[in-house]
């Protein structure tokens, strides 16, 4: 199911127009550097064009997602930056399944009070609207309300599965231990229900932890 898009500061706004704006944001900054810059020399260019068929870019900056599943909202979703592609010349170019996050996110899911039972963190993303995957890259941290953590550096989260998973090693610190899993890890959303691959050790927490 498509999320709903909410940008910071201002009313919720369909994603059909925000690219309608950021393509008119465009055009005019585009104006604007033809009327400051003045006629080019002959075989000079005052700016580079995209080439034909190439896709433009709409940016979106500091914004917050909502999913939901059976008219319930399942995650919220914060982004420092989501880089979208767009359709090109004519149509040419069909727009992204995809869109990239950088700058950082954090995603909240939520219980059926519509409170955050854990938190994932992550600097960057990539999220496909068609089926529900993200996949998740550097520095991720998945932590639940009983304090328990997970650390590693890419996590797959299927949306329709409601499930974590990923294949690179994991550290799982608890109150009382922390586990490793050399070959990955598989979770439910709410980290309450937990599969390691490739156990390399399990240790008290008292004996790591300073």
């Amino acid at each position: 199911m498509n999320p709903t898009l909410y940008l910071s500061g201002m009313n919720p706004m369909p994603m059909t127009m925000v690219r309608f704006v950021a393509h008119f944001v465009w055009i005019l900054v585009l104006a604007g550097l033809v009327a400051a810059c003045g006629p080019a020399e002959k075989g000079e260019s005052n700016f580079l064009l995209p080439d034909e068929g190439d896709s433009l870019r709409v940016q979106s900056f500091g914004v917050e997602f909502f999913f939901s599943d059976s008219a319930r909202v399942s995650a919220r979703m914060l982004a420092g930056r989501i880089v979208e592609r767009e359709v090109g010349e004519e149509g040419k170019t069909p727009p992204s399944a995809t869109y990239q996050i950088d700058r950082g996110l954090t995603i909240y899911f939520l219980n059926n009070m519509g409170l955050a039972h854990s938190t994932l963190r992550a600097d960057s993303a990539q999220v496909n609207r068609e089926n529900g995957m993200a996949e998740l890259h550097g520095n991720v941290v998945l932590s639940n309300d009983r304090g328990e953590r997970m650390l590693t550096s890419r996590l797959n989260w299927d949306r329709k599965k409601d499930s974590l998973s990923t294949t690179a090693p994991v550290r799982v610190e608890m109150r009382d231990r922390i586990i490793n899993g050399r070959n990955g890890f598989r979770s439910n959303t709410s980290f309450t229900a937990y599969t390691f691959y490739g156990i390399t050790g399990e240790m008290e927490a008292d004996d790591v932890l300073p």
